[in-house]
């Protein structure tokens, strides 16, 4: 468990970049994947899973440092609280 250092923990931008890069590797390989199925040529989808992976992470990035602003869904823990 981690040590309660105030009344609310945020995340740092590198860290939403982590977590936008550990997503996409995941998504990087169901992609290729889908595409080779589709199409049956993996020179063809490793090209095409790359740029839109590249993309993706811009955007995914981007999207949750916005939703990191928005106040909506945060629970805020009482001073020494155990949350």
């Amino acid at each position: 468990m981690a040590k309660n250092k105030g009344v609310y923990v945020t995340s740092t931008s590198k860290r939403s970049f982590v977590k936008a890069i550990s997503w996409e590797i995941i998504s990087f390989i169901i992609t290729l994947i889908a595409i080779f199925i589709v199409y049956g040529d993996l020179e063809m989808s490793l090209k095409f899973t790359l740029a839109l992976t590249a993309i993706k992470i811009i955007f995914l990035y981007f999207h949750e440092r916005i939703w990191k602003k928005t106040s909506w869904g945060k629970i805020y823990a009482k001073k020494n609280s155990r949350i």
